[in-house]
């Protein structure tokens, strides 16, 4: 079954076959999203199409064959894989938080529709005047909630006990994430960054 196929039979499977699709603005990831909506009902169609992205950071992979294979198994990313969010908003809601709803998704072809959550960002609404020290306090709660909980295998429904691995971020994901800093200051401002001062970067990472 090719993408379209599946896109379709998610659609129908989850109700949202004659939904109107409203794209939203793309972000720096290789997913995509749209707005569903069909009369009083509304979701998000998330499209992460597996081929766009390397594959994600064997578990065992040492940071030397980690360094061959390519961004995500460097810097221990997820590679945008839907079956990645299924397994974390399951064990998000295994320890009592709210993670968005999904109400269908097809991982080998990268697709989820999953509950819309509105407009009602942090940015949106305190210009509007909410308090926004209770906003980022209940933020800490929430990140403490999840520090504080015991960690678990974070499972797949629906695909027997597979078990999505969580990786520590580990010294070689600092360090090209740090990369990073250099690599893209120049592109954004009139900045010259010379072989002494890349050399005195990498000794100043590696300390």
């Amino acid at each position: 079954m090719d993408r379209s196929e599946a896109l379709a039979r998610l659609l129908a499977e989850t109700g949202f076959t004659s939904a109107t699709r409203t794209p939203l603005a793309a972000d720096a990831s290789t997913r995509r999203y749209e707005r569903l909506q069909l009369g009083d009902r509304k979701a998000m169609l998330m499209d992460a199409p597996p081929s766009a992205e390397s594959k994600p950071c064997p578990p065992s992979a040492t940071p030397a064959e980690r360094r061959t294979m390519g961004w995500n198994a460097t810097a221990r990313l997820a590679a945008s894989r839907v079956e990645a969010f299924v397994a974390v908003a399951n064990y998000l809601e295994s320890i009592g938080l709210a993670p968005p709803k999904i109400y269908g998704a097809d991982c080998e072809a990268g697709y989820a529709v999953i509950e819309d959550l509105g407009d009602d960002l942090f940015a949106n609404i305190i210009p509007q005047g909410t308090d926004e020290i209770a906003l980022y306090e209940e933020a800490a709660r929430v990140l403490a909630h999840v520090h504080t909980s015991p960690s678990a295998p974070m499972r797949l429904q629906g695909a027997g006990n597979a078990a999505w691995p969580l990786l520590d971020y580990d010294a070689l994901a600092l360090e090209v994430n740090a990369d990073l800093f250099v690599e893209w200051l120049p592109r954004a401002a009139d900045v010259h960054i010379d072989d002494a001062a890349r050399a005195r970067w990498e000794k100043s990472a590696t300390a």
